[in-house]
């Protein structure tokens, strides 16, 4: 492992002739007094969050659809164009992009497969193999095989080190970083480090900004910090997506790591603090939502029907699940709630779908 090798090894990869990628700092120096303070809010937060998502009456429903916004967020960051909107929509078929749907399949599976496969340069093969939807390949050490992506990466020009061999070095030392005993440092600073390492690193030929964000996501769950990959971390740095790139070039260029780490810190505690703020009006929104549906359904709705309608979205099968088996009901029933303004509906290829109104506003804000 070469995490504490900096010092007495001052190996540098260079990415173009005036700036170079250095090895990861050692503990040491990410441990500051600053950075540590930055942690405590951070971690309080995050475990506020974690909490609430584990203690919920929602809990399964609120996962699935905040691991849906996180995805969404990470895809933002690799530049794609999407709607958050038009993705809480969707479905398991009816997704907004191919590109989402085998985020989210492959967000959930590697989560259920973590005890099997940790962190580490191998799941981040088989997960950038999963999202392109192709076999991937570690590139060849030549930056033009890497896919272009946001703007800002090229306004920063954070252009990934050239050199097979080099490129290798520095995926072992990201690799030996994060598989280290987290008990040397910090969980929280070390997901930081290695977010910002990975993307700049960009060691594939394509999907390494959706990878790392998932790794991050893992790295989280792999602490036991989180119960799910469902903070949506990836929409807050989307969202501030010039300072994001800003702190973390200035960390990976020029080693001015403390930065790109209270950044970190604040993302991980507004998007915690946020999250758990959603999910709260959530359950309360849920409450108004079972009692309208007692007045206005010709028998009192089942748990099971009750657990669908909550969803910011769903469909006539999940209704069938529910009990409401004869599709002839199913849809007067919910045509109800559609003409009193409680649900609406929309059409996604073949599928229709039944908005929740108050809560896709809700989770979509």
């Amino acid at each position: 492992m070469h995490t504490d090798n900096v010092s007495a090894n001052p190996e540098f990869v260079t990415t173009n002739a005036k700036r170079a990628l250095p090895l990861l700092p050692s503990s040491a120096r990410l441990e500051t007094i600053p950075a540590l303070k930055a942690v405590i809010p951070a971690r309080a937060a995050l475990a506020g969050f974690a909490q609430a998502l584990k203690q919920s009456p929602i809990s399964g429903i609120a996962q699935d659809a905040f691991s849906v916004i996180e995805s969404v967020g990470a895809l933002q960051m690799q530049g794609e164009a999407l709607e958050l909107t038009t993705a809480l929509q969707g479905c398991e078929g009816c997704y907004a992009s191919d590109s989402l749907a085998r985020h989210i399949a492959t967000r959930q599976m590697s989560h259920e497969n973590l005890s099997g496969e940790p962190v580490g340069s191998t799941l981040a093969l088989d997960l950038a193999a999963a999202l392109a939807g192709k076999p991937t390949s570690i590139r060849r050490g030549d930056a033009t095989d890497v896919s272009c992506t946001t703007a800002d990466e090229n306004r920063l020009n954070l252009s990934s080190p050239t050199g097979a061999e080099r490129l290798q070095v520095l995926l072992d030392n990201w690799h030996g970083f994060v598989q280290s005993d987290s008990g040397d440092l910090d969980p929280l600073l070390m997901a930081a480090a290695a977010n910002g390492q990975w993307m700049a690193l960009r060691p594939f030929s394509e999907q390494n900004v959706a990878v790392g964000q998932l790794l991050t996501s893992l790295l989280l769950c792999e602490e036991d910090l989180l119960p799910a990959p469902a903070l949506p971390l990836s929409l807050y740095f989307s969202r501030r997506s010039s300072r994001h790139w800003q702190f973390l070039y200035e960390a990976v260029a020029h080693g001015e790591h403390g930065t790109w780490l209270q950044f970190f810190m604040t993302a991980v505690a507004e998007a915690s603090i946020d999250a758990t703020t959603q999910l709260m009006k959530w359950e309360q929104l849920n409450v108004k939502m079972r009692d309208v549906m007692k007045e206005l359904l010709p028998k009192e709705p089942t748990p099971e029907l009750l657990s669908v309608c909550y969803k910011p979205s769903f469909g006539l099968a999940e209704l069938g699940e529910s009990g409401l088996a004869r599709r002839q009901t199913a849809t007067a029933w919910m045509q109800r709630l559609v003409s009193a303004g409680v649900l609406s509906e929309v059409r996604l290829g073949n599928h229709k779908r039944y908005i929740n109104n108050a809560v896709l506003s809700l989770l979509a804000s």
